[in-house]
């Protein structure tokens, strides 16, 4: 399927214990690699390879990992307390995206996360894979900040997480039955050189549980995007030292 992940994962029907599982959608993009090319006999040793005319310009991230793997258990346990079994969804391609969610009922506070990666590859036509990155983190932005359904969206740039970060802090109604419940949310895009993260945590309570803070939610997004970004940066790193023969056995 080629939706954008909606404002929340899924929604919930009923009061008490009573939960439905949080539902979502996945984002899909084809993708390939490329390389680039050194003519080899001009320059210095210490000059950069020249690459080949109109060749598409090379990308950092030629591959994703699994969505459910970017995560510890720890921070699992931290965000969506009483967490059941994640869900992968699927892909048609898992080289250019992967999605998973979590959710989980504890007493009566629910918590939903779900975590999308996606990769842009360079083309000609349609540009480079870090600027096409940036495009869709964009248009991931406005989903929310454009919804007319979505009131008092606060807009936040957290520092210090991949090249670029947005988040955007929102409560919503959903209907159940007679009755409506109110939900806090929080979406956190951030894009690393050619992949974007996008991270959307949501809670709400049943009976007489209180709704999760505004703070506690947006700190919730930041550290599993914090995460998320780290462990790719991390994959592209060893995978880098692994196709130059650097590591090796003994």
């Amino acid at each position: 399927m080629d939706r954008n992940v909606r404002p929340l994962a899924g929604s919930l029907r009923g009061a008490g214990p009573a939960l439905a599982a949080a539902v979502a959608s996945v984002l899909l993009l084809g993708a390939c690699s490329s390389d680039s090319a050194d003519d080899g006999d001009t320059g210095s040793d210490d000059a950069p390879a020249a690459q080949e005319p109109g060749a598409p310009e090379e990308v950092r991230y030629a591959e994703l990992p699994n969505a459910c793997e970017t995560l510890g258990d720890d921070t699992v346990d931290a965000v969506v307390p009483e967490a059941g079994e994640e869900k992968e969804l699927p892909s048609a391609d898992v080289a250019a995206t992967s999605a998973c969610i979590w959710s989980g009922l504890d007493g009566y506070d629910f918590r939903s996360l779900t975590v999308t990666l996606k990769r842009f590859d360079s083309d000609e036509a349609l540009g480079g894979g870090d600027a096409r990155a940036e495009t869709f983190l964009q248009a991931q932005t406005a989903e929310i900040s454009d919804d007319p359904a979505v009131e008092d969206v606060l807009e936040s740039a957290p520092e210090g997480v991949g090249d670029q970060a947005v988040g955007l802090a929102f409560t919503s109604e959903k209907t159940s039955g007679e009755s409506e419940r109110e939900f806090r949310q929080q979406r956190m895009v951030v894009r690393t050189a050619n992949a974007v993260v996008t991270v959307d945590y949501a809670g709400t309570g049943f009976e007489d549980a209180e709704l999760p803070s505004a703070d506690a939610i947006e700190e919730g997004a930041e550290r599993v995007a914090s995460e998320v970004v780290a462990y790719l940066e991390s994959q592209a790193a060893d995978g880098g030292a692994d196709e130059d023969g650097d590591e090796g056995e003994d």
